[in-house]
């Protein structure tokens, strides 16, 4: 199976505000956020479309000596929030907000984007990564906790409790099979 190693973009400037494909500002320049990754571990990087992760990788790949492939995949983007993106949580209706979050692993929020088809655009990227390859994948806690669900079995409310830290490399572990 291929080794992935997934890394979150850096922690954003923004508080309150509902976003996932939205881009916003982050912390740290892209520079900063992956000095501590090497290239050359890797022969393949990919990456969300999103700057906050897109910058990461064109920032990792520039280094000098040989580069990995860089591969730009809409199937990486976060969560879609529809009509919510670059709301401010407290602006947004209650009464729908609510509807969500008591079927958060169903619903989708208006004209928006629900986990199962999150995970399910993150299984196809997944089923194509070449076996024999190392894949360093930049992205978003949704997609991370998505390959967790994916590789793992685990069930969304699992994959919710675990903290997907900024910038840090992630080993995926190797899937279950069965």
């Amino acid at each position: 199976m291929a080794e992935l190693v997934c890394f979150r973009h850096a922690a954003v400037t923004v508080k309150g505000l509902c976003y996932g494909r939205a881009d916003v500002p982050v912390e740290i320049t892209p520079e900063a956020a992956c000095a501590e990754l090497d290239p050359a571990s890797f022969e393949r990087v990919w990456s969300s479309p999103s700057a906050r992760c897109a910058d990461v990788a064109r920032a990792l790949v520039a280094r000098p000596g040989p580069a990995p492939r860089l591969e730009i995949d809409e199937r990486l983007y976060e969560l879609d929030f529809g009509e919510w993106e670059s709301k401010p949580w407290d602006e947004l209706p209650v009464g729908a907000r609510e509807a969500w979050a008591e079927d958060w692993k169903r619903a989708a929020p208006p004209a928006g984007e629900s986990l199962p088809e999150l995970e399910e655009r993150v299984r196809e990227w997944h089923q194509g990564l070449a076996e024999a390859e190392r894949h360093l994948l930049i992205a978003h806690a949704g997609v991370v906790r998505a390959l967790w669900v994916i590789r793992e079995g685990i069930v969304w409310d699992e994959a919710m409790s675990r903290a997907v830290p900024h910038t840090q490399a992630l080993r995926m572990p190797t899937p279950k099979v069965g």
